[in-house]
């Protein structure tokens, strides 16, 4: 975080990131977009995996910190600031079966270095990001 906000306040750089919601971790949504938010982070891309696991009752989870999300945003006037991708209005709703267009950058595209300065192919796939 140190090498972010010095990349925000002395470099005057514009700070992204990419977050992967789970089951395992979407009741965590709101605090930590919220955190990137603190740090300086104006565009966020929220992406869910795509794998089973998912159930009604995560969905309400989501739906729930997504409202979080959204009062915090516009309790703080931030939505003229902010790009949250989750909030884009072709969201929600189920891909067609040809669509096959994803956000992942498991390919190596989109680097992850973890608080140790380890990198990954993708933040996924990170230890602190694997939990137990």
């Amino acid at each position: 975080m140190a090498a972010a906000r010095h990349y925000i306040d002395i470099l005057h750089g514009t700070m992204g990131s990419k977050m992967t919601l789970a089951p395992s971790n979407v009741m965590y949504t709101f605090e930590a977009v919220k955190g990137l938010i603190e740090q300086g982070y104006k565009e966020i891309n929220l992406n869910c995996i795509f794998e089973k696991g998912w159930e009604e009752k995560h969905a309400i989870i989501l739906y729930n910190q997504l409202k979080l999300l959204a009062n915090y945003i516009l309790k703080n006037n931030l939505e003229d600031e902010l790009y949250i991708s989750i909030f884009e209005e072709y969201m929600f709703h189920p891909k067609a079966l040809e669509d096959t267009q994803n956000w992942c950058g498991g390919n190596g595209a989109m680097i992850a270095i973890d608080w140790k300065g380890d990198i990954y192919p993708c933040i996924r796939y990170m230890e602190s990001s694997l939990g137990n």
